[in-house]
């Protein structure tokens, strides 16, 4: 039975019952018998989950650990660090309870003011995940549950394509860069991403299969790779050096390289993860099946690789006679 006491100009309630025991004030008697008797009857139904802990802990001391224990076994961890640091400075102190819907919408909203809504979407999913890791793993029960907002509604997906000219205009400015000049290259012959080029070692190419095997990927699946003649005659040109690593060349400084050579050659809003667009594109265009486009790319549904795949209805026509 809970006891109610009158403690000044408010009510102070206490529930004990099955080894719990849990205190709150109220302004209003009437409300604090409301409180006892919903907590009484969750202890009763065997469904009361202590607030304490999601109460006294914030989202920093969440954060902690998960810096300490889950981000060094991640990839992209450069990436994660800086969502870490804006979740800190923008709900670092909250309490976990604090953290409600209302406040992850307004925290959306802000964050659309400075970011793009892919960018806002991972801060968003990096939170979900910490809150889903404290509330199921590490014992850290969320009264309400792990908090849900919706996610921004994100712009269609770029349908950037090589004009006429540009690939020419593109290779010639890259000239002064040779290293990044035979990237380029390889990049519209394989689809593959920034971060798959530059992790690229030669213990992984087989020159007489003809395949590239790719053993770190974004989505975490290693895959084998064939090689068009055109890339495999580009690696055979390449000098082996002592580091075992196909490219000199680091993600950020190939795309350093790719934007000033843009300049250079005047051509304007095209991204180098563009390149792997337009190589996906030609893949479905050589006539290779859905299937086939996704074992070489990577892609791991349909509509991931329908994004990408940006068809000239020009070509189409072609084969439609």
């Amino acid at each position: 039975m809970a006891t109610i006491r009158k403690r000044g100009s408010s009510w102070q309630v206490q529930v004990r019952k099955k080894g719990q025991m849990l205190s709150k004030t109220f302004e209003r008697k009437t409300d604090a018998q409301t409180w006892a008797a919903e907590i009484e009857g969750q202890i009763g139904k065997g469904t009361f989950v202590n607030p304490t802990f999601a109460e006294r802990t914030t989202l920093n001391e969440l954060l902690d650990r998960f810096e300490a224990e889950i981000l060094p076994s991640l990839r992209g961890q450069k990436a994660e660090k800086t969502r870490i640091k804006h979740l800190r400075r923008e709900l670092g102190k909250h309490t976990l309870v604090e953290l409600t819907p209302c406040r992850l919408a307004e925290f959306r909203q802000e964050r659309l003011k400075a970011l793009s809504p892919q960018s806002v979407k991972h801060e968003l999913g990096l939170l979900n995940r910490v809150l889903k890791l404290a509330h199921g793993e590490w014992g850290i029960h969320l009264p309400g549950g792990v908090p849900t907002v919706k996610a921004p509604r994100l712009p269609r997906g770029r349908e950037r394509r090589l004009e006429a000219g540009e690939l020419e205009r593109l290779l010639e400015a890259l000239a002064v860069s040779p290293t990044a000049q035979t990237m380029v290259q390889f990049a519209l012959e394989t689809a593959m991403r920034r971060g798959e080029l530059c992790a690229m070692r030669w213990e992984d190419v087989d020159m007489r299969r003809g395949v590239l095997h790719i053993p770190q990927t974004k989505t975490m699946v290693p895959r084998t790779i064939p090689l068009t003649s055109k890339a495999v005659a580009i690696l055979k040109r390449l000098p082996r050096n002592l580091t075992g690593k196909v490219w000199n060349m680091t993600p950020d400084g190939l795309t350093h390289a790719f934007v000033k050579a843009c300049r250079r050659a005047g051509i304007e809003d095209l991204h180098l993860h563009d390149l792997r667009h337009e190589a996906t594109s030609r893949l479905i265009e050589k006539g290779l099946s859905t299937m086939e486009v996704s074992a070489i790319t990577g892609h791991q549904s349909l509509d991931m690789l329908k994004r990408y795949a940006h068809l000239r209805p020009e070509d189409i026509r072609e084969k439609l006679g």
